[in-house]
């Protein structure tokens, strides 16, 4: 049987990021590739994220954020977030909270 359609992102990832996916066509497997961007909103004091999509042939995603100054001008960390397979909802909704300043994480002191 050929599961080659497993990996082509078009039913997935496609649909799921809209106009933010920047994926290829078909996902290596085993590979972590990036499949969305998400840039900081203005003036919101978030952090641009980029997903990347690991395809097994189930998914599973690493949001990338990258280091970003917040409305007070103070560096905020690079960080990362993995999630398990089906989890592409969890992913959009914490990469949008991430880049318009909805969802932070800090290091405990």
């Amino acid at each position: 049987m050929n599961i080659d359609f497993l990996y082509e992102t078009a039913h997935a990832e496609r649909e799921t990021f809209g106009d933010k996916f920047c994926g290829p066509e078909i996902l290596p497997h085993m590979q972590g590739v990036k499949v969305a961007f998400y840039e900081v909103a203005a003036e919101s004091g978030g952090q641009s994220c980029e997903v990347y999509c690991e395809a097994w042939p189930a998914r599973f995603y690493t949001i990338k954020v990258l280091q970003g100054v917040d409305s007070f001008g103070q560096t905020m960390s690079a960080f990362s977030v993995g999630t398990g397979s089906g989890q592409q909802s969890l992913v959009v909704a914490m990469a949008e909270a991430i880049s318009s300043g909805m969802l932070t994480f800090e290091p405990e002191p």
